[in-house]
Formats: C-alpha cells, structure tokens, sequence
C-alpha cells in the first residue's frame, strides 16, 4: 500500500510564456524529484492539487496528461494516479529554435495547409505589394509543426497574377519556399521583419493546442526578390510555449 505524495502549496502565475499546465507539470517532477519518490506512490487527485495551485481542474488534468505521456505518472481508474518511474530534474530547454537570417528558409517545420483561397487586396496590402487596392491576392493559411507539436499559425499572401499556378501547387505540397524557388525566385530575402507580442484566441488555442489568453510572438514580414519586386506578405503567430526566436542580420 502506497502513501500519497503531499505537494507544498503554491500559486502559479504566468511566466515567461510558458503555460500553467506546464509550470504544474513542472512543480509536479520537482516534487517527486526533490522527495525522491519511488515507483508506485500516489500523487493527490485533481480536486486537491487545483487547491494546491489554485487553478481549475481542467488545468491539473492536462498537466498530468502530460506526465503521463512522458512515463512519469501512470492513471489507473478507479484508484487514482501514481508515479510509474521515479523522474529526474528537468532543464528548461526550447523545444525548438527559429533563426531568422531574412530568407525566410531556415526555419524547420512540417506544414498543413488550412486554407487558400482568393480575395482583394485591401488598402493595406496594396500598398506592400505597390499594386492597386482591390487586386486579386491569393490567401494562404498554414499550420506549422515542430515534430507532432504545433508551433506557428501563418497567413501568407500573394499577388494572384504573379502566382497563377500556386492554388494548384498547393493541392499537391505545402512548402512556399520550394514554390518560390521553382518560379524563379531562389534567393529572394525579407525587406522588413515586424515582430510584436499578442495574446492567443480561441480559435488559435485551439489550433496550437495551448491555452486560450497564452502569449503569442507575432511575425509580420515582407519578402521581396533579388530586385526589390514583393513577393509575399506574411503574418504569423508563434506559440511561446514552444519556441525561442533568434533574429540574425
């Protein structure tokens, strides 16, 4: 018979862009760790460690999700959770790292596209691309993921005429580097890169699998060809929680 694991009380604040769930998971190592619990002991139910945190339920149970995931805790139903090894400390560590050097073709991620679809160049747009306000622009919005982990929602735009071909090209691939560089643009570079912060939506949480209000880095950038020609607007939103941004000239 094994004996419950007492958690010191602590209230999580956010930080640093890491999620509550997170930080929990976190707390929840640190205390098996620092106590050197063994296989087999009982952590306290959901109910006592959303008073522990002082968060909601839904908060604790993603957090032990996840160390279940990772082999640390083990859920038996009916009976509670228990530690199935004994963890060691964790180093906080980026899951994954984008460097910007202004190609624009560094960054590492696997893509799904969401939706393209055509619509007018509003007066903003226009004036990026130095083209009329109303002309036809293709809308691109992709999902990008490092491993399984999604970690960027882009929208991306481009002038249609220049680009009849692209709808076509993406009903086969994803990846807008390779499309630029097989219609003659293999070098084209970034004339500005914006970068502000944001707090996530709904609709992005639920894309990017982290919590609604969680902070995001949002990316606005101008790509233009060996010329100066504009070739592609994009806005992306960056999930804090899984990345760290390095900006290089």
């Amino acid at each position: 018979m094994t004996q419950q694991l007492k958690i010191q009380k602590k209230a999580i604040e956010r930080r640093g862009g890491v999620s509550l769930w997170k930080q929990i998971a976190e707390e929840i190592k640190g205390s098996l760790s620092r106590w050197r619990v063994g296989e087999g002991e009982q952590i306290p139910t959901e109910h006592e460690l959303s008073k522990v945190f002082a968060v909601n339920r839904h908060t604790v149970r993603r957090a032990i999700a996840q160390l279940v995931s990772e082999g640390v805790l083990r859920a038996d139903q009916g009976k509670g959770t228990f530690v199935a090894k004994a963890p060691t400390a964790k180093t906080e560590e980026p899951q994954f790292q984008f460097t910007d050097n202004g190609t624009g073709q560094n960054l590492k991620l696997r893509e799904r596209t969401l939706n393209v679809r055509s619509i007018s160049a509003s007066a903003g747009l226009a004036i990026q691309f130095d083209v009329a306000e109303g002309t036809e622009l293709i809308e691109v919005e992709q999902l990008g993921f490092s491993s399984t982990t999604p970690v960027m929602l882009t929208t991306s735009w481009f002038v249609k005429e220049a680009f009849p071909a692209l709808e076509d090209y993406l009903a086969r691939s994803t990846s807008l580097s390779k499309f630029l560089s097989k219609h003659g643009h293999p070098d084209y570079a970034a004339r500005e890169t914006r970068v502000s912060a944001d707090l996530c939506s709904a609709s992005q949480a639920n894309l990017l699998e982290t919590e609604d209000g969680s902070p995001l880095l949002v990316l606005y950038s101008l790509e233009v060809s060996v010329d100066g020609t504009p070739l592609q607007v994009s806005r992306s939103y960056v999930s804090a929680d899984h990345l760290h941004l390095t900006l290089s000239a």
